[in-house]
């Protein structure tokens, strides 16, 4: 990465200044004009260096800066998924809840309808005693009365 390029880009600088500065030092203080160039060599390779180390801290940053935006995204979508997860999980007790409601509701009319329907039944039954009853006492016979194999015979 551009970071590491310019860590050892300033390594290297540093390595380089050294060396010239050893040789600057090593060198007798009368050869003014290699000195010179030496001195100037130590300076260029310094400053260099300076800029390349400010580059550095500048792409340090950037990367510090990105790593601490991926953590607040990643932090975000997290408590974005246990919303939906609430979210979810609300929905599906309500729908449940709505379901248990509406089976209670069918259960209690289908109760009602049978306790209507037994005493319509009960009712019935009951007109057809009687019925049979007054038929039974008028000495006639009922419509339909010999299906059951006991008819009665009416003498007239």
């Amino acid at each position: 990465s551009e970071l590491s390029s310019l860590r050892s880009e300033i390594a290297s600088l540093e390595q380089r200044g050294a060396a010239t500065q050893a040789e600057y030092d090593k060198t007798f203080f009368l050869n003014f004009g290699k000195r010179g160039e030496l001195k100037d060599e130590v300076k260029r390779l310094k400053d260099d260096a300076a800029r390349a180390t400010k580059k550095a801290d500048k792409a340090a940053k950037a990367v510090d800066k990105t790593a601490g935006d991926l953590e607040k995204a990643e932090a975000s979508a997290a408590k974005a998924g246990e919303q939906a997860a609430k979210i979810e999980a609300d929905a599906a007790a309500k729908a449940a809840k709505v379901t248990a409601e509406a089976e209670k509701q069918a259960a209690a009319l289908s109760k009602k309808a049978e306790g209507e329907a037994a005493k319509v039944l009960k009712s019935a039954e009951s007109k057809a005693k009687a019925a049979a009853k007054a038929a039974s006492s008028s000495g006639s016979v009922l419509p339909g009365a010999a299906v059951g194999g006991a008819s009665k015979i009416v003498k007239p």
